[in-house]
This record gives structure tokens, C-alpha cells and sequence, in this order.
């Protein structure tokens, strides 16, 4: 695997009847460092860049059984809070985990769709 994209491609294809939610934070302090750490020509960008990516490329729009909530903002660990009061685009971190376990209507949540 050579990209982030490969791994959330992989667990897609491989297991399409579990549901996959990826959580993160667009400009994330840890992943960002990472990002410097490996050599990346602008690591301030670099976290969102490749979230965006995997969540249209290889994740995909659509995808009923794979969903992404980004945050603005630059926290690594995002359930230190209670998960009623972590929330992105209107929609709380509590609402999207209920979606996604109780296999109910459930959304990706991007704001940087809406930007």
C-alpha cells in the first residue's frame, strides 16, 4: 500500500457489508506533523488534501457502507469531549455514530463541500 487511500480501498472492497466511518480533522496537529516528519512539500495542507482525497477517490460519494465526519479545526483525538458536543455541518458526533451503527439514514458530513 502506498497511500492512505489504498488501506481505506482495500478495507471497502474487502469487507463491503461492514460499515466504515472515517473521522478527522482537516488540519489535525498530529497527522500534520507526520505529514512534515515524511517529507511533504507543504505539510499544513497536506492532512486535508489526503482526507479529501480518499473520501472522493477512493471512499467514494455514494457509498452506503463508508462515510467520513470532518471537523475543522486541528485536534487529533476528537471524543475527549462528549460526543453530543463535537459537532460539524449542524450534525453532532453522537447523531452520525447512532447513523452508523444503528443502520439508519446516515451522511457524510464535509464542510469543505460547502466552502
Amino acid at each position: 500500500m502506498d497511500h492512505f487511500g489504498d488501506l481505506v480501498r482495500f478495507n471497502t472492497l474487502h469487507f463491503p457489508h461492514i460499515r466504515f466511518g472515517l473521522i478527522q480533522s482537516y488540519e489535525d496537529r498530529v497527522m500534520t506533523y507526520f505529514a512534515k516528519s515524511l517529507g511533504s512539500s507543504d505539510a499544513s495542507t497536506a492532512v486535508r488534501k489526503s482526507m479529501i482525497e480518499a473520501s472522493n477517490h477512493y471512499l467514494g460519494l455514494n457509498n452506503p457502507h463508508a462515510k467520513v465526519f470532518f471537523l475543522n479545526g486541528k485536534n487529533h483525538v476528537i471524543t475527549k469531549k462528549p460526543l453530543r458536543e463535537v459537532s460539524s455541518e449542524n450534525v453532532t458526533l453522537l447523531e452520525w455514530l447512532q447513523g452508523m451503527f444503528e443502520n439508519s439514514t446516515w451522511h457524510n458530513v464535509r464542510p469543505d463541500l460547502r466552502q
